[in-house]
């Protein structure tokens, strides 16, 4: 890792870190408050049973950070194999260091749905 890599990673190190730090106060902040909203509810309130037709939002969360994740796994695949398609052009340019065959694994396959 090259001085300029090492610098971008500790920054975005400090980012996610920062990051991290603002959610954990906004979940605590919204713990709270959903905690007196809920004191002060009547605790005997009809449920939506309509909504069991829905998805549960945590399922809804993890279907979406599934599919971004996958979205940028195949992002960087394609980013690679890209730059294996101009290493002929690049080897010519640029230092061996810079050039070296990009590493990736086998692209990944696309999700199989559930029936």
């Amino acid at each position: 890792m090259n001085e300029y890599t090492a610098t971008i990673t500790k920054a975005q190190d400090r980012v996610l870190d920062a990051i991290k730090q603002v959610e954990d106060v906004v979940v605590t902040g919204v713990a709270a408050a959903s905690e007196a909203v809920g004191a002060k509810l009547p605790t005997s309130t009809s449920k939506m049973t309509w909504l069991a037709n829905f998805p549960a939002p945590a399922d809804l969360v993890n279907t979406y950070f599934s599919f971004a994740e996958g979205l940028l796994e195949a992002n960087r695949h394609y980013s690679l194999a890209l730059l294996d398609a101009v290493r002929p052009v690049t080897t010519k340019f640029l230092p061996a260091s810079m050039t070296r065959k990009a590493v990736a694994s086998k692209r990944p396959a696309a999700a199989k749905k559930s029936a």
